[in-house]
């Protein structure tokens, strides 16, 4: 996560979460310190559908939220 994401410990994002947390690992690192490659994932009008993606075996996701995308910092660190 980054350093300004509110992390699943914190109240009503553990319930939104719902146990998440709990089986899928998680830290909190700049993105610039995090695995490459960086793969930036948010609607857009032409862009590849994720169940045709070939995920590598090590990555660092950035998904956009529905309203606003990722943000452009985000994006110009992103590989795809």
């Amino acid at each position: 996560l980054s350093p300004t994401t509110p992390g699943p410990e914190q109240k009503g994002v553990r319930d939104a979460a719902m146990g998440t947390a709990e089986w899928v690992p998680w830290e909190r690192a700049p993105l610039s310190e995090l695995p490459r490659p960086i793969l930036a994932f948010e609607p857009a009008e032409g862009a590849q559908r994720l169940d045709h993606y070939p995920f590598p075996s090590t990555c660092t996701l950035v998904i956009g939220n529905e309203e606003e995308g990722c943000s452009p910092e985000s994006l110009a660190l992103a590989s795809d």
